[in-house]
């Protein structure tokens, strides 16, 4: 058990030298992968509503089962 605080004492002092280090100018921060998120879908704004055609929520197990049948 104490080596395995050992290590964790190491490595948390290496990543708090490492984070210190930016800001002083000691080192440059690590440029990390830009995230593109797809373009956005245009909808539809006079969409009907067709909550009175929709299919009635199953209430029961038995009526769950017999729907995805």
């Amino acid at each position: 058990m104490a080596s395995f605080v050992a290590v964790i004492k190491t490595m948390t002092a290496e990543y708090v030298r490492r984070v210190t280090d930016v800001p002083r100018g000691r080192a440059r921060r690590v440029i990390r992968e830009r995230i593109v998120l797809p373009p956005l879908v245009a909808t539809i704004s006079d969409i009907d509503s067709d909550n009175d055609e929709a299919l009635p929520l199953p209430t029961s197990l038995e009526d769950t089962l017999s729907i995805s049948l």
